[in-house]
């Protein structure tokens, strides 16, 4: 089913209804009294009873929006600047089922350059695509346009813990002379970073370090891997949610596919802050997206950082701090909710998506910023060499070769 978004819909930014309820001649609707009495009355009231259920079900969701445009904080509308970021756009997604599967539980973004489109990723293994509709820069509404199921090697869509996705990553690969979009997607319970089509279809595992794929080098099986991103220089690049077995508290995990790995210094806003997704950002640099809740208070703290990977220096150096951007504070009046998932787009726009944990008292929010350089215009990409455009132009992934999207 293809659920439209506010900004597309007919009147009232809702999808036009479909009057599929029978109908007499003369434009009256039926109803139970216009069933003759007598043999097979009961059974064809019965039968129109549950037509109209079920037709009814399908109206009332599909003349609900899909996206309705929102604000997070009263001080700080969309075009305002709050901390180092421009607030560009902010929607509450509906949870409406697309082919059969309820929109909900998303942790990961990816942009598609090529495709203009948004892939959004769910925790329980499904990917939706969305197209999203702008106004003088600004996100106004979002259409959902299909939903498919990640699937296994053998073919089947991934259940259970197998299905723990978290975070995405987008790559356009040369295959047999012909380019390909194709998806990296990280899970968590099990870690592992495997490799999809678009379609969903199985396409082969990514190789790394052993100290990242065995659970029992992280803190809980749900404080696993957690996020992965494609960088021009260090390749596949991914993260744990929480400080590995032995590392100090209040750090965050990275590692890469050649076996370096980092520790950086966590948001300091909140005293339990964890890393929850990545981003290829310009200039060589990663966008950080980093998650606090408080279970005694609720309060949520959302932290967007910046940070260029160098060579490690080794285990024993210390936490490395990144550039903060902006943070979001539930206890500093921001209605915000449990964000995991983080896109960069072309213009120097940012996406972030929220989880709702599939639950009636959250929400799936759609937000956009755009990071401001130091006298609050948006920073503009550095020109590279004709050497580092080679570099990024053809970089070579698993006997393929890439382009990351969105730098």
């Amino acid at each position: 089913m293809l659920a439209r978004s506010a900004g597309e819909a007919g009147s009232g930014g809702r999808l036009p209804g479909r009057r599929l309820v029978p109908w007499l001649a003369g434009g009256r609707r039926a109803t139970l009294g216009d069933w003759p009495a007598g043999a097979g009355a009961g059974r064809a009231r019965g039968l129109l009873l549950t037509l109209w259920l079920v037709l009814a079900t399908s109206s009332a969701q599909a003349g609900e929006p899909f996206s309705r445009q929102v604000e997070l904080h009263p001080d700080h509308p969309v075009g305002t600047r709050y901390m180092e970021v421009a607030l560009c756009g902010a929607l509450a997604l509906a949870a409406v089922e697309v082919e059969g599967v309820r929109v909900g539980g998303l942790s990961g973004l990816a942009w598609d350059r090529r495709r203009q489109r948004l892939e959004a990723l769910s925790d329980r293994g499904h990917l939706f695509e969305l197209r999203l509709r702008w106004r003088r820069g600004r996100l106004v509404a979002a259409e959902v346009l299909r939903a498919v199921a990640l699937r296994g090697p053998e073919g089947a869509p991934l259940v259970g813990a197998e299905a723990d996705a978290e975070g995405l990553a987008l790559v356009v690969s040369r295959w047999r002379g012909r380019r390909r979009t194709e998806l990296f997607v990280s899970f968590e319970q099990r870690p592992r970073v495997w490799r999809f089509g678009l379609d969903g279809r199985f396409l082969r595992e990514e190789p790394l370090p052993a100290l990242w794929t065995e659970v029992t080098a992280y803190r809980g099986p749900n404080l696993a891997l957690e996020a992965v991103a494609w960088h021009s220089r260090w390749g596949l690049v991914f993260g744990g949610e929480a400080p590995l077995r032995g590392q100090p508290r209040q750090t965050l995990p990275l590692g890469a596919a050649g076996g370096e790995t980092w520790q950086l210094a966590a948001s300091a806003a909140v005293e339990e802050s964890g890393l929850v997704d990545l981003a290829p950002w310009r200039d060589g640099a990663l966008l950080l997206l980093e998650r606090g809740y408080v279970a005694s208070t609720g309060r949520t703290v959302i932290s967007l950082s910046r940070w260029t990977p160098r060579p490690p220096r080794g285990a024993s150096e210390a936490p490395q701090a990144t550039d903060r951007l902006v943070v979001l504070d539930s206890a500093e009046g921001w209605a915000i909710d449990n964000f995991e998932g983080l896109a960069a787009l072309p213009g120097g726009r940012v996406l972030l998506v929220s989880d709702d944990n599939e639950s009636a008292r959250q929400r799936t929010l759609l937000l956009c910023l755009r990071p401001l350089g130091r006298r609050g215009a948006s920073w503009r990409r550095a020109q590279p060499s004709a050497k580092g455009r080679a570099r990024r132009a053809h970089a070579v992934i698993a006997g393929s070769t890439s382009t990351p999207t969105g730098q």
